[in-house]
C-alpha cells in the first residue's frame, strides 16, 4: 500500500489504523509537508509501523507515487504489485483490500478501482 501525503490530517491515521487489521504493509510518502504535520508522520512511523519516505519539498503526487513505488520495489521485490490510495480517507479500507486481493489473484495485470455513481445511494 502506497499513500502520498501532503499536510495530512487525522483521516490518514484512521485509514492506516483500519488497514492494519488486513496486514497490509504501508509506505507513506511525506511530499514536503510543513513542520506542523510531523506529529502525524511520527504516529504513522512509530505507532503504526509504516515506512515514511520524505521529500524535503513538495514534488507533486506523481513524483510521490514514484518514490513510494521505487522504495517498495527495492524492499519488497516479490510483491505482486502496489496499491495506491489517497491520504484524505476517500478510499475505504474495504475497497483498498478488494483491490489488493484482486491484484494478488491477477499478478502482472493492471487493476483499477472505479467508483459507480449510478447507484441510488450515491444519487444527489
Amino acid at each position: 500500500m502506497i499513500i502520498p501525503a501532503l499536510n495530512p490530517d487525522e483521516k490518514l491515521v484512521t485509514l492506516v489504523e483500519q488497514l492494519k487489521q488486513y496486514d497490509l504493509t504501508t509506505v507513506i510518502v511525506n511530499d514536503g509537508s510543513t513542520p506542523g504535520y510531523e506529529i502525524i508522520f511520527d504516529i504513522l512511523k512509530e505507532k503504526l509501523d509504516c515506512v515514511v519516505c520524505v521529500h524535503t519539498k513538495n514534488m507533486g503526487k506523481g513524483v510521490a507515487l514514484k518514490t513510494g513505488i521505487a522504495y517498495a520495489a527495492n524492499v519488497y521485490p516479490d510483491a505482486p504489485g502496489y496499491v495506491t490510495a489517497d491520504a484524505d480517507g476517500q478510499h475505504s479500507p474495504e475497497d483498498i483490500l478488494k483491490v489488493a486481493r484482486m491484484m494478488e489473484k491477477n499478478s502482472g495485470k493492471f487493476i483499477l478501482g472505479t467508483r459507480d455513481f449510478n447507484h441510488e445511494k450515491n444519487a444527489l
